[in-house]
């Protein structure tokens, strides 16, 4: 078994004392001595004291989805909490057949944007003018608000993939800024369709891992195998790469079985606005 943790590299003094000795006159080291860290034993080992020790199980594959679920016990609802927005802003497209989505210049889907999507004035795109398929500029609709255009902003860092923020001693959600250049798209679905982009059930969120996309819907993963190397059965661990390279060599491009997309057509007026996170 292994266990991780952070703390100090202590000197121990003799075999019984579990203080930390200063090894010299530094200030840290010697408010280390007026306050020594103490120890516990934990299976075995010893743990400093208010830390906690979590065993490292091996992935049983090297794909992201596997390792990510090996690395985190809570990955199914974390995953749909973090998917909930755009799972909603896709099943609305879908209904409706008109799109907003949040890209990077590039030819995929960054985000996409629901309802709920906050605009750069503070208002939401449920407080704006709705998208008829003719102007791309959608005022705002809050009384005494001049905003002439609804520009997406992303409200959690996560949106912009910073998820790792969240986990940051003294990160505070409410303080956290984006701007990262980044256009709000407003599209049809005949828009996509002729540019050979996902429409329909393709343009839900993971439509190319149907079990992640499970998880998401669910907020469970009880539906894949164990992720732990330790629970696999033999055989699958000594066939695994040769099936692995196999499955890379035949993978679809992600998101449908289509032909290359062509570029996006420049001329919809894309809504720029500059999105870099702050907070790092």
């Amino acid at each position: 078994m292994i266990y991780v943790y952070t703390t100090l590299r202590p000197t121990l003094l003799g075999t019984q004392s579990r203080a930390v000795v200063p090894t010299s006159r530094n200030t840290a080291l010697e408010r280390v001595a007026q306050n020594p860290i103490r120890f516990h034993d934990q299976d075995g080992m010893l743990v400093p004291d208010g830390y906690t020790a979590r065993q490292i199980r091996p992935a049983a594959r090297a794909d992201v989805v596997t390792m990510a679920r090996a690395m985190n016990a809570d990955f199914a609802p974390k995953a749909k909490a973090m998917f909930q927005s755009e799972v909603e802003a896709a099943r609305t497209a879908i209904e409706t057949g008109k799109m907003c989505n949040l890209l990077p210049g590039k030819d995929f889907d960054c985000y996409r944007i629901s309802s709920s999507g906050k605009c750069f004035c503070g208002h939401l795109l449920s407080d704006h003018e709705k998208y008829t398929g003719k102007s791309h500029r959608l005022k705002c609709k809050t009384p005494s608000c001049t905003c002439p255009a609804f520009e997406y902003v992303p409200g959690r860092a996560d949106e912009v993939g910073e998820f790792w923020l969240a986990k940051r001693p003294g990160f505070d959600p409410s303080q956290w800024r984006a701007k990262e250049e980044h256009e709000t798209f407003f599209e049809s679905g005949s828009d996509r369709d002729a540019q050979k982009l996902p429409t329909g059930s393709f343009y839900l969120p993971f439509a190319e891992l149907p079990d992640m996309q499970q998880v998401i819907f669910t907020g469970s993963d009880d539906h894949m195998p164990s992720p732990y190397l330790d629970q696999m059965p033999r055989n699958a661990v000594q066939q695994g790469s040769k099936a692995n390279a196999l499955q890379r060599a035949s993978r679809p491009a992600i998101g449908y079985n289509q032909p290359q997309s062509k570029p996006r057509n420049n001329n919809r007026s894309p809504l720029r606005g500059q999105h870099r996170a702050d907070q790092e």
